[in-house]
């Protein structure tokens, strides 16, 4: 929900009226299915996967990135989020991704991750 909620915000609604119908691109890691979002956001995004590695067409026009390889940042010329799936990143990654980019991560799992810990000293 919550990358729902960025792509959302990134794009405000109606697009067409503020964007002239621009349609916005985003490349997601090969194993999210990008077929369901559409229906909740209210704007329009296209979703292509990192695997196989579009052509330079496609890169030049995406326009977020998400949870794909740190790697392929640098081939598109265009993109300025770099979304992860998860909560937390590796300090190190931040080194490898472009400084124009804006880092977000996942969040919302904290409750989980706590009631985890809990569960796991208990067992202990």
């Amino acid at each position: 929900r919550m990358l729902l909620l960025l792509l959302s915000l990134l794009s405000p609604p109606p697009a067409s009226a503020i964007h002239g119908g621009k349609t916005f691109l985003a490349m997601v890691e090969s194993d999210i299915d990008a077929g369901k979002f559409g229906k909740f956001l209210n704007s329009s995004w296209k979703f292509t996967k990192d695997t196989p590695l579009p052509n330079m067409d496609v890169l030049r026009n995406v326009d977020v990135v998400i949870g794909s390889d740190i790697s392929l940042l640098n081939r598109t010329t265009k993109a300025k989020l770099y979304q992860y799936m998860y909560t937390g990143f590796q300090e190190s990654d931040l080194l490898s991704i472009p400084s124009h980019f804006t880092v977000a991560n996942v969040h919302q799992s904290e409750i989980a991750i706590a009631e985890y810990v809990l569960a796991a000293m208990l067992q202990a």
